[in-house]
């Protein structure tokens, strides 16, 4: 009896020791960074927020306290350093040994396994060199009239939306037009989004998206294991096997289609050429000379529908938003407009046309500027790295 009383005190002891030990080994190496004073257990984790505008609040407040070119924070026995210095970033960014991401992109495993945005080391490299292609100019011009059918269809919602005096959610409508495009333009299949809001499909994007950010910001969720005990879990599961259904399912039927266009081609070659979607040139890719799996294609489609539609939202939302902050600017974009465009205002641009929007170029790359669509991105660190006399240490 009193054995078992003391092992429940003393194990539970030991352990908060150990980790204190090694916590307190870190703090000597990581010195030279400045930052909030940890607590057991938690670290820093008690003052972070509980959600987005919270927390970046709080590094506001931990930037302006510790230092503006970088900050060192805890959650739990885990130590984080949020760098803004334009020079060190640049080192960081441009290192090809510091690309094993953070620990919270494994988020992001269950729905997109290994592809660009969550793999390291060997795959990583090999994987962006054949992605890189995908994007050349006369790519993208193949699905210009992609992105004009949908965003006039944006427009005409966003004109029904905004007929009476209700206050309109624009970022929702942003997402379902991103949706649409990255679905067609990633996996050459059209699902109607901003038509079909309530298709089973566009829920599990949507659910998919809030179970992750809703994780990220709760850090005991992170756990697969504390995760899969919670009420969310079951709804989690069904909507993850709905996105894999999904994609799976249009590999198999892109492959197929594939074959049968090419049998086509070649009985007859003056068939036009049909655009190729990033799934058609993953599919007809290779590494080492070899095909890419199954799984390989459905880790670098699934990453490019989460990255394209996600971040693609919050760019369009940020530039509506800051348009509307300045009706000075919307003012010579409205004017470069007319002045290509000529008359008719409502015929849909040419790829010519769009190239000649100088002033429309230098918003976008103003708006990314002043508001990135990614606020944060995270790097581990797997051995020293010294950046501006400071260290980045393991």
């Amino acid at each position: 009896m009193w054995f078992a009383v003391l092992a429940l005190v003393v194990l539970p002891l030991l352990v908060l020791v150990y980790f204190e030990l090694g916590a307190l080994h870190r703090r000597r190496l990581l010195k030279e960074f400045n930052g909030p004073t940890p607590i057991p257990v938690l670290g820093n984790a008690h003052r972070i927020g509980k959600n987005p505008a919270e927390i970046l609040a709080t590094f506001f407040e931990w930037w302006h306290d510790y230092g503006k070119d970088n900050f060192l924070f805890w959650t739990g026995y885990s130590s984080h350093i949020v760098v803004t210095n334009p020079k060190q970033l640049e080192y960081i960014l441009n290192s090809q040994q510091l690309i094993q991401k953070s620990t919270i992109y494994t988020l992001l495993h269950p729905w997109l396994g290994f592809g660009l945005l969550t793999s390291h080391g060997i795959k990583w490299h090999k994987h962006r060199k054949m992605i890189t292609p995908s994007f050349h100019f006369n790519i993208l011009q193949d699905f210009h009239e992609v992105m004009n059918e949908n965003s006039s269809k944006f427009v005409e919602q966003l004109k029904k939306a905004s007929a009476g005096d209700s206050i309109i959610d624009f970022q929702e409508h942003a997402n379902y037009l991103t949706l649409d495009v990255i679905c067609d333009t990633a996996m050459g299949v059209p699902i109607n989004a901003m038509e079909q809001r309530d298709s089973s499909i566009v829920q599990a994007f949507r659910d998919m998206c809030y179970n992750i950010n809703m994780r990220a910001f709760h850090p005991f969720k992170r756990s697969n294991r504390v995760f899969s005990l919670t009420p969310e879990f079951p709804a989690y599961q069904r909507t993850l096997k709905t996105l894999q259904d999904f994609t799976y399912d249009i590999i198999e039927k892109r492959v197929e289609a594939l074959q049968n266009g090419s049998s086509q081609q070649e009985q007859d070659p003056s068939l036009p050429r049909k655009k190729m979607a990033f799934l058609d040139t993953l599919l007809s890719s290779t590494i080492d000379g070899r095909p890419l799996t199954r799984q390989e294609i459905y880790e670098e489609v699934s990453t490019f529908m989460f990255e394209g539609h996600d971040t693609t939202t919050s760019g369009v939302s940020f530039a509506g938003y800051l348009l509307s902050r300045h009706p000075d600017v919307q003012l010579k974009l409205y004017q470069e407009q007319c002045e290509i465009m000529g008359d008719d205002m409502n015929r849909n641009a040419s790829f010519q046309e769009i190239s000649q929007m100088k002033y429309l170029d230098m918003f976008i790359k103003e708006v990314q500027r002043v508001y990135p669509s990614v606020p944060f991105i995270g790097r581990y660190c797997d051995k020293d790295y010294n950046i501006s006399k400071q260290v980045l240490v393991i």
